[in-house]
């Protein structure tokens, strides 16, 4: 696959939110929203959701008092999560055991994802996962979106 420019990028959904642990579902069904009307499968909905609930809620531990979660296509037929918030504190790696109650967010997200990385910027970091399609015949954001974003609906 060959990567978009930035021009060519497709924004999904742009947003910013408190830091609450509310806003981790919140931000969750936003996003799924928006990706039904851009007629992403289900099953890819419900893996990129978790990936979004489990990079929100390391921005919500970081105890900010916001954070930003940006949905685009930059690789034609694949969607990247970015979760961006004003904390330095990196994402942190551990080996869960089996009777752990938490540990396992970045274990999913690498899991589900082909890419996964963290960009520090003068203003904090953006934690970023790049979910592509399993199929690469069946992409996951389809090549005309049901709902384009010039039809009016906010990103």
């Amino acid at each position: 696959m060959t990567p978009m420019t930035m021009e060519a990028r497709r924004l999904v959904l742009r947003s910013a939110y408190p830091a609450a642990p509310s806003a981790v579902g919140i931000a969750r069904r936003h996003a799924e929203r928006r990706l039904e009307d851009w007629g992403v499968s289900s099953a890819l909905i419900e893996d990129i959701g978790l990936v979004i609930s489990e990079l929100v809620t390391n921005s919500v531990e970081a105890r900010v008092s916001e954070f930003r979660l940006v949905l685009a296509e930059d690789v034609p037929g694949s969607i990247t999560v970015e979760v961006w918030d004003p904390s330095s504190e990196m994402p942190q790696d551990s080996t869960p055991r089996l009777d752990d109650v938490e540990g396992r967010g970045l274990v999913i997200v690498r899991a589900l994802a082909c890419h996964f990385g963290v960009q520090r910027d003068s203003q904090g970091k953006t934690v970023y996962a790049v979910i592509a399609p399993k199929d690469p015949a069946r992409p996951i954001v389809p090549a005309t979106p049901r709902f384009p974003l010039s039809a009016g609906r906010p990103v």
